[in-house]
């Protein structure tokens, strides 16, 4: 019987250093203090009067000017201004009207055309102003958290669960079938902690992942991803379309919603199922090579794989409106059924737009235009503290579970030599 030699044990990994194990958490604190240090909020409809002196004091310390805009009370004439000292040719050709002055931290504006801003001149503003902690802290305590908290953490706990079952199903439907859950974890949850300050960033780091440790095109995690987002719009349509549908036939809630709104419905839900079955034809699979790839997804999805992952993120969408309406209800709102179901998809699409930072900006001037100018749903005070206790809450809850699994994620995905964890992609 031949003898069996034993092979030697190759040589033990590498214990990376100190700087290197700690690195994942001085970016995982950078991010949050980034995000905490940078947050912005709209001030919508400020009244502001002109005094004796032709000056006017906004109420927000941290102004940024160039996001003011000064208009009549009525809204019909807009006044342009710059900051004192600067040119204003090209800012406004037909006319300075106002110069803004900083003036211990809060802004001042100065009348140029006495004749436009005489003494006594009611005015409003609209502007973007820095948030520190404790002016978030204070707005808050106004606000009853006794069951919005209780809503929120039943709410990342759906939010998770659907990105995981929802993107993470795509995966192993389409590109690594048998990758486990608990690798899925981290892959999804990882990226929540930069999504909070830099969502482009985050969504580029899935496709990395699979790239770099399972060996996946990045034009296939796209395909999946796009996939999957077809079937949240496909979520948000189903609370969208019977909304439009009241607000249309039974009570005209929102005036500006018309037929428009009800064709667009109809022409997404007529592409969405024509879909369902063109791309697996030999049609849609000769169509989708000329791609690249973005399509395959399609190409190899059932109307079953639809089905399930749809269920998986109408649920999520439905605990989205379920949380936003126990914070507009904190704060005192009371919006309809119609103006709830149009808006609260909207508005939380926003937080994952780069139009603010963490979801800070943005989305408050979305609230108040769809709840209180378009839905009389109650004040512009209102509307900017619900987006904010939202925002808030909501982030807060990304970050916590990016904090526990960032760490993984960095080492898996974006040291020198990812991990392999499993076998290449399923062809």
């Amino acid at each position: 019987m031949p003898t069996v030699t034993p092979k030697s044990p190759g040589p033990e990994p590498e214990r990376p250093g100190l700087f290197k194990q700690l690195l994942p958490f001085v970016f995982a604190v950078g991010i949050l203090v980034w995000v905490f240090t940078g947050l912005s909020v709209n001030v919508v409809d400020e009244a502001l009067r002109i005094d004796e002196h032709g000056e006017a004091r906004l109420a927000k310390h941290g102004v940024k000017t160039h996001t003011l805009v000064l208009k009549s009370t009525d809204g019909k004439r807009l006044y342009c201004g710059v900051s004192e000292g600067a040119e204003a040719a090209e800012a406004c050709p037909q006319g300075v009207d106002f110069h803004v002055r900083m003036l211990d931290g809060a802004a001042v504006l100065l009348r140029a055309l006495p004749d436009r801003l005489a003494p006594g001149t009611d005015l409003r503003a609209d502007y973007v102003h820095t948030l520190s902690i404790g002016d978030l802290v204070r707005q808050l305590e106004s606000v009853d958290l006794g069951w919005f908290i209780p809503v929120m953490i039943a709410l990342m706990v759906i939010f998770f669960s659907s990105d995981v079952f929802g993107f993470g199903g795509a995966y192993r439907l389409f590109n690594v079938p048998d990758m486990s859950w608990r690798e899925i974890l981290v892959l999804r949850g990882g990226p929540y902690l930069v999504q909070v300050g830099l969502a482009p960033l985050a969504e580029v780091l899935f496709p990395l992942y699979l790239l770099r440790v399972k060996r996946v095109p990045v034009t296939h995690t796209l395909s999946s991803n796009l996939w999957t987002l077809l079937n949240d719009v496909a979520a948000i349509f189903t609370l969208l379309t019977p909304a439009v549908l009241y607000n249309l036939f039974v009570n005209t809630v929102v005036p500006v919603i018309g037929f428009e709104w009800l064709i667009g419905c109809a022409l997404f839900w007529a592409l969405y199922f024509s879909g369902m079955f063109f791309w697996p034809s030999e049609r849609g699979r000769r169509l989708s090579k000329r791609t690249g790839g973005l399509m395959r997804s399609f190409t190899k999805a059932q109307p079953l794989h639809y089905l399930r992952i749809y269920a998986v993120r109408i649920t999520v969408w439905l605990a989205f409106v379920a949380a936003n309406y126990a914070a507009l209800r904190a704060v005192g709102m009371d919006p309809t059924l119609p103006v709830a179901l149009i808006g609260i998809p909207l508005i939380v699409m926003s937080i994952f737009l780069p139009i603010g930072v963490g979801g800070y900006g943005g989305p408050q001037l979305i609230a108040w235009f769809l709840l209180v100018k378009i839905g009389g749903a109650g004040t512009a005070e209102q509307a900017v503290l619900y987006s904010l206790l939202f925002s808030t809450a909501f982030l807060a809850g990304r970050a916590a579970i990016g904090l526990v699994f960032f760490r993984t994620f960095y080492n898996r995905c974006l040291r020198r030599h990812p991990i392999d964890t499993s076998q290449p992609e399923a062809v």
